[in-house]
């Protein structure tokens, strides 16, 4: 309260980590009136659906025009794309060499897309030490 009894509001765009306790660094007395998540991690606000919107698709069948593949979710990431060999290896959890894939100059333990035929088939983890990519997370194919 200023001085009389008076209060003053303000507003500001914050950027903050899913978890993040931005009030704790204000060291001030005050209150949140309002929040409003406009982003989380790739997907903006202009990506979303209002819950009304998704009833009427639901209602008439047509939600997949909602729905995004797990490559897409993912294209943060960078790719790998495997031959026969190599996604064979991969489907039976065995760690793929990438020696003579472009552009592996990652940062040690990067998440990697893996994909096939231009599918994404796997989730693997590049060790930068000996170019190796072992697949940890899941297998998306058919």
């Amino acid at each position: 309260m200023r001085p009389g009894g008076s209060s003053s509001l303000f507003s500001w765009n914050l950027r903050s980590h899913a978890g993040g306790r931005f009030w704790q660094d204000l060291s001030v007395g005050a209150h949140l009136a309002a929040l409003r998540r406009t982003r989380a991690g790739n997907f903006g606000i202009g990506q979303s659906v209002t819950l009304d919107q998704l009833s009427e698709q639901m209602k008439t069948a047509d939600f997949a025009a909602l729905l995004i593949t797990p490559d897409a979710a993912l294209s943060h990431l960078p790719f790998v794309d495997l031959g026969e060999e190599d996604a064979r290896r991969v489907r039976n959890g065995i760690e793929v060499q990438l020696d003579g894939q472009p552009n592996t100059d990652w940062p040690d333990e990067q998440p990697v897309r893996m994909r096939a035929h231009g599918q994404l088939m796997a989730i693997g983890r590049f060790t930068g030490s000996d170019t190796n990519c072992t697949t940890r997370v899941i297998d998306v194919e058919k």
